[in-house]
């Protein structure tokens, strides 16, 4: 049975942050605790076996998303609310988790500021990381690549700004106006 691109990435989103926290665990013994690695691993498991024609339904993959972030040592400042919309709120914690593992791997700085805000039309997700802007050879690809084709299938739009400081910018339209 064919996966969504959501699915596929909830999936995909999820295993990297288990091996993240796997990578963490070993290398930095007494950094993140067993059962923290073992949740991870189970509950990638468990989006893998769950996953149907209608997507992954997890009402509280973003909690989980800044949890697990906090066991990687990246502290994820969330100000807003948690949309109700299932394929916007996927799209949210897709632009989280992507965030997340950009921060781990190309940033000095471990700290996300993510502001969510909705209007009657449409949903804004913004993501702040402060640190060095990307090289001007920037190339997107992987999970932002990823993260614009899923909010472009909703009538959304995904843009980046690189200076004085990293700005991830998602607009979706709510409702009938998709």
């Amino acid at each position: 049975e064919d996966m969504s691109l959501g699915a596929k990435t909830k999936i995909h989103d999820a295993l990297g942050r288990a091996l993240f926290i796997s990578k963490r665990y070993l290398i930095e013994p007494g950094s993140v605790g067993r059962d923290a690695v073992l949740r991870e691993l189970e509950y990638s498991l468990s989006l893998a076996e769950n996953v149907s024609g209608e997507g992954i339904k997890d009402e509280h993959f973003i909690d989980r998303c800044i949890e697990q972030a906090g066991n990687l040592g990246v502290e994820v400042n969330f100000e807003g609310t948690i949309p109700k919309d299932e394929d916007i709120r996927m799209i949210v914690d897709t632009a989280i988790t992507v965030e997340i593992t950009n921060v781990l791997r190309y940033s000095d700085e471990k700290t996300l500021s993510v502001l969510c805000t909705d209007d009657e039309r449409e949903y804004d997700i913004e993501i702040r990381t402060a640190g060095k802007p990307a090289d001007s050879e920037f190339v997107e690809k992987g999970g932002l690549k990823n993260l614009r084709e899923l909010a472009e299938s909703v009538g959304g739009t995904m843009s980046l700004v690189f200076e004085p400081t990293f700005l991830l910018t998602v607009t979706m339209l709510k409702g009938e106006d998709r």
